[in-house]
C-alpha cells in the first residue's frame, strides 16, 4: 500500500438547476460566506474555517425522484431552531422523515435531501450512555 499523499476534501459539488436560489439558500442556513469562483459556479464557505466549502454548478436538469446517493449530515449547536429555519428559508420536511427520532430528514429547495442531526449537547449524551451500557 502506498503512503498517504495529503489528500484533503476542497468542496462538496452540487449540481444544480439555479446555482443563485441553491447558494443562498444554502448560505443562509450554514452562515456560509461567498467565495471566489473562477467558473460560472458559486462556491460558499464557512467563515469559521470550521466545513467544507460547498460549490454549486448550474446547468444540471432538475433532481430525479429517489434517494439522494450523496447527503449532508448537520450537527446544529439547537436542532429544533435549525429546522425552523431550514423550513423558513424554504426547505421542505421530507414525508417519510421522523421528526422525533435523532435527526431530522428535509429537501432542499431543488430537492436535495439532508439531514438535521440531534445538537452536540444531546449527541455528546447518547454517546456517554451508549459507552456506558452498550448494546448487546
Amino acid at each position: 500500500m502506498s503512503e498517504p499523499v495529503g489528500v484533503h476534501v476542497a468542496c462538496l459539488t452540487v449540481d444544480c438547476v439555479d446555482a443563485e436560489r441553491l447558494a443562498a439558500f444554502w448560505r443562509a442556513l450554514l452562515d456560509y460566506e461567498i467565495r471566489e469562483s473562477f467558473t460560472r459556479s458559486i462556491r460558499i464557505g464557512p467563515s469559521s474555517g470550521r466545513g467544507v466549502d460547498l460549490l454549486f454548478a448550474p446547468g444540471a436538469r432538475p433532481k430525479a425522484a429517489g434517494k439522494n446517493r450523496l447527503h449532508l449530515d448537520l450537527r446544529p449547536a439547537d436542532r429544533q431552531a435549525a429546522v425552523d429555519r431550514a423550513l423558513l428559508l424554504g426547505a421542505e420536511l421530507v414525508s417519510w422523515s421522523n421528526p422525533t427520532g435523532p435527526w431530522t430528514v428535509l429537501a432542499d429547495p431543488e430537492g436535495n435531501e439532508f439531514c438535521i442531526l440531534q445538537s452536540e449537547a444531546d449527541h455528546a449524551l447518547f454517546i456517554e450512555r451508549f459507552r456506558a451500557a452498550p448494546p448487546t
